[in-house]
């Protein structure tokens, strides 16, 4: 565990009154021995004699006087250094209404003790209580002493290592980087000043952290050799240098050096605190890995069942520091287990690691839940993704290779997939939702303000990095700042996001006798202490009358990368050929390996609901074959979810749901009508300088829905040629229609190495092609959309004619409930984590549409027509929507029966609610 130095404020030097006041110097004799022993660190004596100051000034002044509001800060501080968290919390909030009271807010004391509330609460685990202080004490202090002064400088550390421990590592290096910058030049020749050295402290064990070792020890060197000229080597300060620095030598494997460091912090941290304070469980942790590295598991055992307790009885097991060391000592019993011999006691061991992942995993699950209520949206993924995934696949790599026997494991890990799977789109979605449903001006305001800084930050994203507003880190904080007032002023918020908690019980009452509810997911392996290169896949399967889920192993990532891999010079269509046509090889691999295991927990089952998960979000699980003759589809309906969790509330849609429609198709886009097809692929149009040519299929297909949809009742609005412009499309924000089609060019650029080529090729001009966000590298071409992939008309309006998906998400689509992308792989974005795919899709579901249309592949436009029609026939003709769509596919299924490679015609697209 990382020991960081926060910057707290005692309040020595005194309000103005308090040393002009004649009365008072009984009482400032008393405080004077306070600060005192404070100083020296005998914090036993200091809160007892701070106890009778504060008793003191109560009696004698009354509780709004200063040495009351001095007193009572003071006691707070010393509560917090020697873990009375609660009683620290009691005083500092009688002191800050007293004073805001007397002073109002605009003061440097006030923002002192916005500082020590901010500590307080970091140190106890509650992060949004913390930053909400951290930032207003910055905010406080710029005003009153400006950018260059050192009290901004310890605001922009604090608030720093609360992002850290967020594991938001990029805004918090740029705090750190600024604070110790400030800190040299207030300096006195950088040689003797505390508050630098614990600067250089924060800064390094960030580098520790993202792997830049030689600057950390650097800078750890540096703060050691300031803190033991300043204090010594018996003070704690110098401790935490230790501490630091041994961190820095356990990365880099120097064992010895960093044992000598942890056991010199250790001892003293005793000396000073006694055994039950927090930096003395902290050292005894890492003391503890280091032993378990080097194979000292008993010494390890002790110091980690020690550290544990501590954390337990003083702070509670929501800490953060509890969730570390359960890991820890979890990975202890488990290391032990693999190398017992005998079966007992090897049993034994990985009981007792169990016993503490099952632990583990519910502390996990709460802080996942608990960071929905004040996280913004990249603020969890980043969280997820630096401080808990790794501890989630601890988990699974022990459950599924070590205790393969307990039922127990399939209900754990379904709960955690309904908790973890799309959970920061399912979120994000909630709160716009009830934004725009609430008519609270507030939430309005706070929506309105998200999406005005979202679209600055979008549009200034798609211009070279040299064209770019200097401005653009202020609005990414005022866009993350909106969110988060947006999340913070819900106050049903919460109510929602407990709705969202399904269980996997709830899913099984859900379920019919002949149904299957399969949720697959997969996880980086972890050989215990060891990371390895592995990701695995596996299925949870749950029928009405299992009494668990069953897992079920499906492959390796590898295996999957080499049979998805599309060979260069091949055609598309041979590539879906070789994947999906009953005599293929490939085909066959592809069953074997992902549907093959779930059969014979699907016996006479007709409906199997899925909820595919990485590379599998590729598959068109309705093509694969399972014998030389007949494909999945033929023996079940298989129903696409984001999560299996949307069983407990799946309801029919009907053609009597349905009043309007909005068509897009038949657009032009500002450059040559060369007739093409749809189905040319992205690199085709490169070699053409992504250029962008009319579809006249696009304009039969609309026009023939249109004549459908009249015919049935339905209202329609068509956009084609040079009307279906962005400007239109955005017209729908809030005022969104029941089905929204558009059929157009769509687009898709990987994260990967070819964008390097693209690069080249555009003069880094087109953003859409190397942007790192994934919802610029995917949307449509609307008309005119050529200008923008050219060149010669650069974003110099509001609308440029590409519409990205990072647009789309910020719509306010929350009445359509169908959203069909007539249009090429618009099912495909970047694969990412428990989230999914971040493309198109996403937007869609971010801004609100129930059910999505999409294609995994290009397809024919005459194909793509005959599909749509069919479906749109059938479904307004009465049948319900998933009906429709199969029989749609059925029908194009019969029809090309006999030609070779017939998946590509009629398996691209997916129906997904």
């Amino acid at each position: 565990m990382k020991t960081k130095k926060v910057f707290s404020f005692f309040l020595i030097l005194t309000l103005q009154s308090v040393l002009s006041s004649l009365n008072a110097q009984s009482w400032m004799e008393l405080n004077n021995k306070v600060s005192e022993f404070f100083k020296k660190e005998k914090y036993e004596k200091a809160y007892k004699m701070a106890e009778k100051a504060c008793l003191k000034a109560e009696n004698e002044f009354g509780k709004s006087s200063d040495q009351f509001i001095v007193s009572a800060v003071n006691l707070a501080e010393i509560y917090r250094r020697i873990g009375f968290y609660n009683k620290a919390e009691k005083r500092l909030k009688e002191s800050i209404i007293i004073f805001e009271k007397k002073y109002g807010k605009n003061n440097p004391y006030y923002a002192s003790i916005c500082n020590n509330f901010a500590v307080l609460y970091s140190g106890m685990g509650n992060f949004p209580e913390a930053e909400t202080y951290f930032t207003e004490a910055k905010n406080i202090r710029e005003n009153y002493f400006g950018k260059k002064h050192r009290y901004y400088a310890e605001s922009c550390n604090n608030l720093a290592e609360l992002y850290y421990s967020l594991g938001n590592y990029k805004k918090a290096e740029s705090l750190l980087i600024e604070s110790n910058e400030i800190y040299k030049k207030v300096s006195k020749k950088n040689k003797k000043d505390p508050y630098y050295a614990g600067s250089c402290n924060n800064l390094a064990e960030l580098y520790n952290t993202t792997g830049k070792y030689k600057k950390a020890e650097l800078l750890l060197k540096e703060a050691k050799t300031i803190r033991e000229k300043i204090f010594g080597k018996k003070h704690p300060e110098y401790a935490l240098s230790c501490v630091n620095l041994a961190e820095n030598y356990l990365k880099t494997k120097k064992y010895k050096d960093a044992e000598k460091l942890f056991t010199e912090a250790k001892i003293i941290y005793e000396k000073v605190y006694g055994k039950e304070h927090i930096l003395f469980a902290n050292v005894c942790n890492n003391l503890a890995v280091l032993y378990i590295k080097t194979g000292k598991s008993d010494e390890a055992e002790l110091l980690l069942k020690e550290a544990k307790e501590i954390i337990e009885k003083k702070y509670g097991k929501k800490h953060p520091y509890y969730a570390e060391i359960c890991a820890n000592l979890a990975g202890l019993y488990e290391f032990a287990g693999d190398n017992i011999q005998d079966k007992n006691k090897k049993e034994g061991m990985y009981k007792k690691s169990e016993l503490l992942y099952y632990e583990l995993d519910g502390i996990l699950n709460s802080y996942i839940r608990e960071s929905a209520k004040y996280l913004s949206e990249r603020e969890r993924e980043q969280y997820l993704t630096k401080k808990l995934t790794d501890k989630f696949n601890k988990i699974y790599s022990f459950f599924l290779t070590k205790r393969t026997e307990n039922k127990r494991i399939g209900a754990v890990i379904y709960s955690n997939l309904l908790n973890l799977k799309g959970q920061l789109l399912r979120s994000a979605a909630a709160v716009r939702k009830l934004a725009v449903q609430s008519g609270d001006t507030v939430l309005l305001n706070a929506y309105d303000k998200m999406n005005f800084y979202g679209k600055i930050l979008n549009e200034q994203n798609l211009y070279p990095a040299e064209q770019r507003r200097s401005d653009l880190k202020q609005i990414k904080e005022k866009l993350n700042t909106a969110e988060k007032e947006l999340i913070k002023n819900s106050q049903i918020y919460s109510e929602i996001l407990n709705k969202q908690r399904i269980s996997w019980q709830f899913i099984r009452m859900c379920l019919k006798k002949d149904e299957a509810a399969t949720e697959f997911f997969s996880f980086h392996y972890r050989n215990n202490l060891k990371q390895t290169d592995s990701v695995l896949y596996y299925a949870l399967v749950l029928r009405s009358h299992f009494q668990n889920p069953e897992i079920v192993f499906l492959s390796e990532e590898k295996q999957l990368q080499n049979l998805l891999r599309r060979p260069p010079g091949i055609s598309e269509y041979e590539y879906i050929k070789n994947l999906y046509d009953p005599e293929s090889t490939k085909a066959d691999s592809l069953y074997k390996l992902l549907w093959q295991p779930l059969e014979n927990y699907l016996k006479d089952v007709k409906n199997v609901y899925i909820s595919p998960a990485g590379l599998l979000n590729r598959i068109a699980f309705d093509a694969l074959p399972y014998d030389k003759k007949d494909i999945l589809s033929d023996k079940y309906k298989i129903i696409y979810m984001s999560s299996t969790a949307e069983i407990t509330n799946d309801s029919n849609l009907y053609r009597k749901n349905i009043k309007n429609a909005v068509l897009f198709g038949g657009l032009k886009y500002g450059v040559k009508p060369d007739v093409t097809n749809k189905s040319n692929s992205i690199s085709d149009s490169l070699t053409r300088n992504l250029s962008w040519d009319y579809l006249p299929g696009s304009f039969d297909e609309v026009k023939e829905i249109q004549t459908v949809m009249k015919n049935a009742g339905i209202k329609v609005k068509l956009y084609s040629g040079n009307e279906g412009s962005e400007n239109r499309f955005n017209e729908l924000n809030k005022n969104a229609p029941d089905i929204l089609h558009i059929s157009t060019h769509g687009f898709y650029f990987g994260n990967d190495e070819k964008n390097n080529e693209y690069e080249n090729i555009l003069n880094n001009k087109v953003q859409f092609v190397i942007s790192k966000n994934p919802l610029l590298r995917s949307g449509f071409i609307l008309s005119g959309g050529n200008a923008a992939f050219s060149g010669k008309r650069f974003y110099s309006a509001d609308e440029d004619g590409v519409l990205t998906a990072a647009e789309i998400s910020r719509l306010n689509l929350f009445k359509t409930k169908l959203a069909v992308l007539s249009a090429c792989q618009t099912g495909l974005g970047d694969i990412k984590g428990y989230e999914g795919v971040y493309g198109l899709q996403r937007a869609f579901k971010m801004a609100g549409t129930e059910y999505l249309l999409f294609s995994l592949w290009s397809v024919p436009d005459e194909t793509t027509k005959e599909l749509m029609i069919n479906f749109y026939k059938n479904w307004l003709n009465g049948q319900e929507i998933r009906d429709a769509f199969k029989n749609a596919q059925n029908q194009l299924k019969e029809k090309y029966k006999d030609v070779p490679g017939a998946a590509f015609a009629w398996a691209a697209f997916v129906l997904l609610k």
